[in-house]
């Protein structure tokens, strides 16, 4: 259930045991949230969001390291197969089973470890480009293989990239993987030369993460833009912009943009000044980004600078930032109430979870505060 952050907020303060108190504050309101979910055991703020984590298969093997941002699963499967049972590692220790080979049909949790039952029985299967990708293709190419063909969607390895497709494709020697997804589970999208290996993981959890703090980001200052003689910044237009970066949470502040900056022939270095730090927060770095030349998007990162540093000239040809990270607006924190919305929403995953039993544990202001957000 989304909920917009006013009524969120009206709702705690009916629901919170504070009604007569009609004056607080929407800072108040969300001080109190923050330290009653600090009481959680266990809990954090933000923790609760759904993501995958997916698996290669390997012969006889049963065992697989769960993520280090592990809450608790939702569900396992295997392939294209109905969910996985869960169970219990006592019972797969206790039966005769965990001797066996095949495909799982069952799954539990022990320590560190994902574990499935049956042992899986074969190899992951893998598949050749047929063809370059670029680190945007939304499809790809590869050289089919009728021993190691893949399902309709699912999940693979290329190179340091996990991709997805939603789109299985034969015609003649030829595999077509479309309505792709890039850069997922925490690696990034990068370009693929034809011959690179597109490795299957047949096994995907999807469980709730342990979310990161969510923190107040600055707002970037003016700052200031010349151009200087000399330089290499590719003649023609472009857009620049900079934000703030939290390296430890890989989250930006909003960007402030510069605007269209036409480069002439001559003087081809773009000179930044008075990038000032946060006054109440000395420790974000700065990043600056560009578009490419006669294009407003995406914006490429040009550099990120340490706190403290005010200045930085750009005379960086097109083709030097062109394979750098882009920025992503998605990233952007804005201020706190908004990161407070966030977190309401993403708990409603996290206290959905039956089987931690954890209710109990709750004071009344979460069983009565957040109770009908989560069903």
């Amino acid at each position: 259930m989304q909920m917009n952050l006013e009524r969120m907020l009206l709702q705690y303060r009916k629901r919170s045991g504070r009604r007569q108190i009609t004056s607080l504050s929407d800072a108040d309101a969300i001080l109190d949230f923050n330290e009653a979910t600090e009481k959680m055991d266990g809990w954090a703020e933000g923790r609760g969001i759904e993501t995958t984590a997916s698996y290669a298969s390997v012969e006889n093997k049963r065992e697989f390291a769960l993520p280090d941002d592990f809450l608790a699963p939702i569900q396992a499967k295997y392939l294209d197969h109905p969910p996985l049972e869960k169970t219990s590692w006592e019972w797969i220790r206790n039966t005769s089973f965990q001797t066996s080979i095949g495909e799982p049909s069952c799954y539990a949790l022990f320590g560190s470890k994902l574990i499935v039952e049956p042992a899986i029985g074969s190899a992951a299967k893998a598949m050749a480009l047929a063809a370059n990708i670029s680190k945007t293709a939304e499809s790809l190419t590869l050289t089919y293989d009728a021993a190691n063909d893949f399902i309709s969607s699912g999940r693979g390895l290329i190179d340091s990239e996990v991709i997805a497709w939603q789109h299985h494709a034969l015609s003649g020697s030829i595999v077509t993987l479309s309505l792709l997804e890039r850069g997922l589970e925490n690696t990034r999208a990068v370009a693929h030369t034809s011959g690179a290996t597109l490795t299957q993981r047949e096994l995907e959890l999807l469980y709730y993460a342990k979310g990161q703090e969510f923190i107040c980001a600055p707002d970037p200052a003016t700052g200031k833009i010349v151009l200087a003689s000399s330089g290499s910044v590719n003649v023609g237009d472009h857009n620049y912009l900079w934000t703030f970066y939290d390296p430890d949470s890989n989250r930006e502040s909003l960007a402030h943009r510069f605007g269209t900056l036409t480069i002439a022939s001559g003087t081809q270095t773009v000179q930044f000044t008075e990038l000032a730090d946060d006054a109440d927060d000395a420790g974000w770095q700065k990043r600056i980004y560009r578009s490419l030349v006669g294009t407003t998007s995406p914006y490429y990162l040009v550099t990120t600078l340490d706190s403290g540093t005010t200045s930085y000239n750009d005379d960086n040809v097109d083709s030097f930032i062109s394979s750098n990270d882009t920025w992503n607006a998605n990233l952007c924190m804005t201020n706190y109430a908004s990161q407070f919305h966030e977190i309401m929403v993403n708990l409603a995953a996290a206290i959905r979870l039956r089987e931690l039993k954890r209710f109990d544990e709750y004071d009344r202001l979460q069983n009565e505060a957040y109770a009908e957000f989560m069903l």
